[in-house]
């Protein structure tokens, strides 16, 4: 399952929103002619302020894919305007044909 479909309406859309009401840049993502490794991505946010997220990866190509996963948790205001990042994750991952993956991330509320 992919989030978006690239150069959608709808992730132009969202990027654009983004753009306005954070503090930050967008980070610059490298498009890739291929569609052949899948993303699904799980949040999981407790009452008590937890935050888990998982991303599983599923390679279904024949070629071994490398992939570079960025995961950034931050703090935002009702209005979306960020306070504090609370994490910043990069890792470069080598999906063989046929594999997957996941990456995980998990936040404690201090």
């Amino acid at each position: 399952m992919n989030l978006f479909v690239l150069d959608s309406d709808e992730r132009n859309v969202t990027l654009e929103l983004v753009r306005r009401l954070s503090s930050r840049r967008a980070p610059e993502t490298q498009q890739c002619d291929t569609k052949d490794v899948e993303f699904n991505i799980q949040p999981d946010m407790q009452r008590n302020g937890d935050f888990n997220v998982t991303l599983k990866m599923q390679n279904t190509s024949s070629e071994t894919r490398n992939i570079d996963v960025h995961l950034n948790v931050l703090s935002c205001r009702y209005t979306g305007i960020s306070t504090s990042e609370l994490k910043d994750t990069f890792s470069a991952l080598k999906l063989e044909p046929q594999e997957s993956m996941c990456v995980r991330g998990a936040w404690k509320r201090k």
